[in-house]
């Protein structure tokens, strides 16, 4: 398949420095479209804050075959509250943890559900980052009781693709990057050379599979779908991601 690859960064780059940024409407005007094409086939980068991201060590490729959905602008009270009491943050370890978040349908049913990327590095059971799938109930009131899963260590952005499974899409979560004798390569100072990789979960009628019994993809060729949280940033410049108590105020 042909793809228009949008830049984005490395999670692993992102939750290390804390310098990731999250946010912005998911209208139509959010989607990551319509850049120009430079020689090679792919979208070029048209700001230096998108740009700066490659210096960073790599970027991973959004397929023609999914639409890109920025995360959400707002910060949300509900969600802050489920994140404090779901994992025990005291009120002055709030500003260690940031969120990002976006409406989605896994399950066909008209009804909203969330998924949350978690980031607390020094933080207790989030270890370093976790993404929340929750349902949205009881009048669109959230609780801890609306936390259906959570995901450790996945990356973003998150493929929700096309293809169900007993009644729901498949998740499609960055994996990890790896790159050979890496010490030594920080060492010499050249370049680093890393590969992408994404981890297939399926539900298996009572829960999504996780990340250890997932099947591990090199490539999202021949997928097809939305991919949510896709502005992820490299530097603290302009970061709009949200911080946990932010809308608790």
């Amino acid at each position: 398949m042909k793809k228009n690859a949008v830049l984005i960064a490395c999670m692993s780059v992102v939750f290390a420095a804390f310098t990731g940024g999250c946010g912005n409407h998911t209208d139509t005007a959010d989607t990551e479209e319509n850049l120009p094409k430079d020689q090679t086939g792919t979208e070029a980068v048209m700001d230096t804050e998108n740009s700066s991201q490659l210096q960073l060590g790599t970027a991973v490729e959004i397929p023609a075959g999914f639409k890109g959905q920025r995360s959400e602008t707002d910060a949300n009270a509900q969600l802050e509250k489920v994140i404090a009491e779901y994992y025990d943050i005291a009120e002055k370890d709030y500003a260690d943890v940031h969120y990002c978040y976006n409406y989605t349908d896994l399950n066909g049913d008209g009804e909203n559900e969330i998924l949350a990327l978690v980031m607390g590095q020094q933080t207790e059971g989030i270890d370093e980052n976790v993404l929340l799938w929750l349902d949205e109930a009881d009048q669109n009131k959230l609780s801890v009781n609306s936390v259906r899963q959570a995901f450790h260590r996945a990356g973003a952005p998150v493929y929700i693709s096309s293809h169900m499974t007993q009644g729901y899409r498949d998740l499609i979560v960055s994996g990890s990057q790896n790159t050979a004798n890496i010490e030594e390569v920080r060492s010499n100072a050249v370049p680093v050379s890393f590969e992408q990789t994404y981890v297939l979960l399926i539900w298996n009628g009572e829960r999504y599979q996780d990340a250890g019994e997932g099947t591990e993809l090199f490539s999202l060729e021949g997928y097809e779908g939305t991919a949510i949280l896709t502005n992820i940033k490299s530097d603290s410049t302009g970061a709009n991601y949200h911080f946990l108590g932010e809308a608790m105020k």
